[in-house]
């Protein structure tokens, strides 16, 4: 590696990422327009989940619809293997809260 060339630091690896879900959701809802005739402000939120998971699940690991109580135990299970560890307090409050769309590390 030459030696003016550099490795992506983590805030340009989250502007790729950024870019590639912008792009997908634009997509999304020109999608949503082309077939329905309805203006993208009718689009139902589950229409971009499912598109998402359908056109980037491929190439990112992704998880539709997860609590935030087991998106913790999955980082857990990732991260500290058997050393599991309790939720920190602030997130006990919203435990039982749905994500959306969880994108996943590659690990």
């Amino acid at each position: 590696m030459a030696e003016h060339e550099t490795w992506l630091t983590l805030s340009d690896a989250v502007k790729v990422e950024a870019e590639l879900l912008g792009r997908a959701a634009a997509a999304a809802v020109d999608r949503y327009c082309k077939i329905t005739g309805e203006p993208a402000d009718y689009m139902p939120e589950r229409i971009m989940q499912i598109y998402m998971f359908d056109r980037l699940g491929d190439d990112h690991p992704m998880v539709p619809e997860m609590t935030v109580r087991r998106l913790w135990h999955r980082h857990n299970l990732t991260n500290m293997g058997s050393r599991l560890r309790p939720a920190p307090r602030e997130l006990r409050s919203i435990a039982d809260k749905r994500i959306d769309l969880v994108m996943l590390d590659r690990k």
